[in-house]
């Protein structure tokens, strides 16, 4: 089969033959027809992401059909559609540094190959009406907004959800909290960007190169009371301004440090006390979340927005785009038919 390795720290993608790997007890063998990029995925190719090992496949979302089972994977069949979640040893309850610590794609590999072994006790149904490179998009970007507005800020109907950009995370928490009766306000540095996200169900939009007080803007569109939930992407740079932004008794969802890793920032504790906020760190989600998910999308059939798709051989292109930011939801790549 074909595969896309990393080496060892620092070094290039490479695509190489690889043999398709046998299943052992708990395990299968999926056929991957789609993987979707992350940036996540970025610093693991920059070798940045910690407890990673080499040589290892990178990337962690897929989509794909079972090719064959070791002994002891339940109920699962050969030729059913799947997807893997991103930490396969996070099953259920609460996270804890043990479920958090295997990843497919940085000590485990991942999906950008041909054929992936898997635990079956880490898989999830495709829901039937997605494609391929629609589900694929789910197990890192929709899982992690789904945690955020569904299960940790349990958003409800009237509720202000403010999200930050029009990356894959972001657009998926848009659909998810319109999905759950919220107004939302979309902030962005492109006006394109915010009609389109008015064409997903935004309520309010604020350019925040225009108004680079974006956070006074959502206090005045909420009568000075605040948004219920902040969906926080920026890391250092915003992370104040959304704790400002968020109302009493409110709800940040810390999921991305766009700002740059490591970076400092000056949070006022006093802010948090007085205004007694939620705040909270989400990276992925358990086994239950991504099964709970797929169940809400069947019902209320929400599409992914994947802006982009290359074939397996342009995936430096892909890589390229990614690390531009400058594209919309999710981009895809074809691994198979």
């Amino acid at each position: 089969m074909k595969a896309f390795v990393i080496a060892e720290q620092g070094a290039p993608v490479r695509l190489m033959d690889r043999e398709i790997p046998v299943p052992r007890r708990g395990q299968a063998v999926v056929r991957n027809f789609a993987t979707t990029l992350n940036f996540h995925d970025v610093l693991n190719i920059q070798g940045v992401v910690p407890n990673m090992t080499w040589p290892h496949v990178p990337f962690s979302d897929n989509c794909g059909e079972i090719v064959a089972l070791g002994e002891d994977t339940g109920t699962w069949q050969v030729g059913e559609r799947v997807m893997a979640n991103f930490f396969p040893d996070w099953l259920d309850g609460a996270p804890t540094p043990e479920y958090c610590l295997s990843v497919y794609g940085d000590n485990r590999d991942g999906f950008l190959q041909e054929y992936t072994l898997v635990e079956s006790k880490s898989l999830a149904r495709v829901p039937d009406y997605l494609g391929h490179a629609e589900a694929a998009s789910l197990c890192c970007a929709g899982l992690t907004a789904w945690r955020s507005i569904a299960v940790e800020a349990c958003v409800q109907p009237g509720q202000v959800v403010v999200v930050q950009g029009t990356g894959g995370v972001s657009l998926f928490a848009l659909q998810f909290a319109k999905m759950f009766g919220a107004r939302v306000i979309l902030t962005s540095s492109s006006d394109e960007k915010l009609d389109f996200g008015k064409k997903l169900g935004a309520d309010f939009t604020i350019n925040y190169r225009k108004h680079p007080d974006w956070d006074l803007r959502v206090l005045e569109l909420t009568d000075g009371v605040g948004a219920d939930v902040i969906v926080e992407i920026g890391g250092a740079d915003t992370l104040p301004r959304s704790i400002n932004a968020v109302r009493f008794n409110g709800h940040v969802s810390v999921i991305g440090v766009r700002s740059g890793a490591g970076v400092q920032t000056s949070v006022s504790p006093e802010m948090l006390l007085i205004k007694n906020i939620h705040l909270r760190g989400i990276t992925v989600g358990s086994v239950r979340h991504l099964n709970d998910m797929c169940r809400a999308l069947e019902q209320h059939r929400v599409t992914p927005v994947v802006e982009h798709h290359f074939e397996m051989g342009d995936v430096d292109r892909a890589i390229e785009l990614m690390e531009t930011q400058s594209h919309m939801g999710k981009i895809a790549i074809e691994i198979a038919n």
